[in-house]
Order: C-alpha cells, then sequence, then structure tokens
C-alpha cells in the first residue's frame, strides 16, 4: 500500500513538472528622500533616509490560467538625524537608523482577463516577515525595535509580453484584500504588542512594483 501511494504521488509530481512551464521573476528598488522641518523660524537639519530591496520570484505555469512559486525578499533602508543628547541637553547627537526586513511567501496567480500581449490577474500570497531596527551613534549600538508577522494577502497582478520568453509584471500593491498577524517588541524596555485583523486598503499609486518575468 505505501508503495502504490509513493507510486502515485511521483507520477502526479511528474506529470505536473513535464507540462508545466518554469518561469523566474524579479524586481529590485532604491530610493532617496530628504526633508527639512522649520518651526518658528528655526529649521532642523535635513533627515535623508536610502533604501533599496531585492525580490526574486520562481514559479510553474500549471496551465493557460493558473501559475504557483515562491518569492523570498530583503530591503535595507537606513537614516541620519539628529536629537538632544539626554545626558547633555546643550549638545546634539548624530544617529543612523537602520532597518533591515525580510520575508518569505508562497503564492498562486489565476488570469482572468488577456489579449495577445496584456493579462490581468489575481494573485493570492501566503507569508511571514521580520524587521529589526537599530541605532547606531558615536558611543553605542543597539536594536529599539523588532516585528514579525504572518500574511494571506490577495491583489491584483498586471503582465505585458515583451516577446515569447520575457514580460512586464506590475503588482498593484495599492490595492489589497488580507489578513495578518503582527508581533512587536520594544528592545529598550521589553514592552511587546500584537495585532491580528482582516484589511482591505487601496492607497495610492506609490506602492505599485514593476518586475521583470522570464519564462524557459
Amino acid at each position: 500500500m505505501k508503495r502504490l501511494i509513493t507510486s502515485i504521488i511521483t507520477l502526479a509530481v511528474t506529470a505536473v513538472y513535464v507540462s508545466a512551464q518554469f518561469f523566474v521573476e524579479g524586481s529590485m528598488n532604491v530610493s532617496y528622500y530628504s526633508y527639512k522641518s522649520s518651526f518658528n523660524g528655526n529649521t532642523s537639519p535635513s533627515s535623508p533616509t536610502l533604501s533599496f530591496g531585492l525580490s526574486p520570484r520562481a514559479g510553474f505555469w500549471l496551465n493557460d490560467k493558473i501559475a504557483a512559486g515562491a518569492e523570498i525578499f530583503f530591503d535595507m533602508s537606513t537614516r541620519k538625524f539628529r536629537t538632544i543628547d539626554p545626558d547633555n541637553p546643550e549638545q546634539e547627537i548624530k544617529i543612523t537608523s537602520l532597518r533591515p526586513h525580510w520575508g518569505f511567501s508562497v503564492f498562486s496567480r489565476y488570469k482572468f482577463w488577456g489579449t495577445d500581449k496584456l493579462s490581468l490577474f489575481a494573485q493570492g500570497s501566503i507569508g511571514y516577515s521580520a524587521h529589526v531596527t537599530k541605532e547606531k551613534t558615536a558611543m553605542y549600538a543597539r536594536k529599539t525595535h523588532s516585528v514579525s508577522s504572518f500574511s494571506i494577502n490577495v491583489t491584483p497582478l498586471i503582465s505585458y509580453e515583451l516577446n515569447d520568453k520575457i514580460s512586464l509584471m506590475a503588482t498593484c500593491r495599492f490595492f489589497r484584500l488580507g489578513f495578518r498577524t503582527l508581533k512587536a517588541k520594544d528592545e529598550i524596555n521589553g514592552s511587546k504588542h500584537s495585532e491580528t485583523g482582516f484589511n482591505f486598503s487601496a492607497q495610492s499609486i506609490e506602492n505599485l512594483n514593476i518586475g521583470i518575468m522570464y519564462n524557459f
């Protein structure tokens, strides 16, 4: 009986592997943001923020409409600012804040509309992510916050085929329906809090993520 079950599973996996078309995707982002604030004629120094991220994905087309795969991602943001030294209120200290953020997910997508070049998908994903905020000064380096989350999301995805192998993919993260649980900890005082809830969001076009797909 065990041999029969093993043989059936092996045949099923082999059939899926043979009939499916393998693809890889990837996106990268780099951004720089700087600002100055003023109050009662006093202008504070700029607080520049530099961030970059990578998110490779791989999967299979199971048929003309359905695909499944997995994604990992990593991004890092760095912010520099000044604040009053608590031990010496007459002086300022320079602080560099670092926030590495990483995660992984599995996803599936269903094509519900398309032309010869343009296609529209609904993509569902289940993923885990975590990030830690660190502060560095000339005197110390410490963790200030840590956050981890588990989420289930559904987002629209647009594909434009450049040729038989390469397509442009746009994940419309400004529209999202999902469920998330989150745990956060203040690493300085040890306090913790958690969140659980369903969410529906429609945000600005700034959350549009564009990548490239290559079909083998």
